[in-house]
Order: C-alpha cells, then structure tokens, then sequence
C-alpha cells in the first residue's frame, strides 16, 4: 500500500509541475482552463496522498522512516529527469530549464513530504509542517488532526 501511494504521489508531484508549465506556454483558453482544474483538483489529492505517506513512515520508526523517504526523494528526482527527457519542449515553452524543472520538482516535493523530525533538511518553501494539517493513522483508521 505505501508502495503504491508513493509512486502516485510522485507521478502527481511531477505532474503538477508539468501542467504548470503547460499552462503558462498554451495560448489555447481552453487547454489554459483545463490545466486550471487539474491543477485545484490533484492539490487537494496531493495534500491527503502525501500526509497518508507521512503518517505511514512515521509508523515504521526514526530510522526506516527515514531510509523510505531517501529512496522515495531519489526516485522522485529519477521520475522528473526522466519527465524532463519526455516532456522538455512543452517544460521550455513554460520557462524551465532542466535545473530548474529538477529544483521546482524537489521544491514541491519537499513542501509536501519533508516530516518534522525526520532529520532531513528542510527546504519547504511556502508553508511550514505545524502549519498543515495532518493524517494521523492509528489501529482505527485516520483522522485529521492540527
């Protein structure tokens, strides 16, 4: 299962990042529209997916949490290049680089996924951990809590 949530969360991440870019670049008001409402939607499934995906680390204890969230950031990065080599003449047209595209990816990922605590550095960007709510996971299921 948390194999699952990670691979989505990471083709949503980068996509987001891929829309973003495709939005900025179309003249098309339709495809502009279109992009918009995908962009509110996978915020709102993002946010849930990626405080699931804490809430499940955070069970696994300090230190296999942590080797979890390393290998998930290096396969995020891989995913990005990889979206990069596909995807780069709509990524140019939106006004990224290949660096930049690969730090707006890292960026995104970190505002979502990088846990208090975690002891890995931190480079949230626009909102801060104690800000968000979270998905608390326990024996009965999950709840929201602040």
């Amino acid at each position: 299962f948390e194999l699952a949530i990670t691979i989505l969360v990471t083709a949503e991440l980068v996509g987001i990042q891929y829309y973003r870019a495709l939005l900025r670049s179309s003249k098309s008001q339709h495809l502009k529209a279109i992009c918009s409402i995908f962009l509110q939607d996978e915020a709102l499934h993002v946010t849930y997916e990626c405080e699931l995906l804490l809430a499940l680390r955070a069970r696994r204890g300090r230190v296999p949490g942590a080797a979890a969230t390393r290998a998930h950031q290096a396969f995020h990065l891989v995913t990005a290049l990889v979206a990069w080599c596909g995807h780069r003449r709509v990524l140019r047209a939106g006004g990224h680089t290949m660096r930049g595209f690969l730090v707006a990816c890292a960026r995104h990922y970190a505002l979502y996924l990088d846990s208090p605590g975690s002891g890995l550095p931190s480079t949230r960007a626009v909102t801060r951990a104690r800000d968000r709510p979270r998905l608390k996971a326990g024996r009965h299921g999950a709840r929201w809590t602040r």
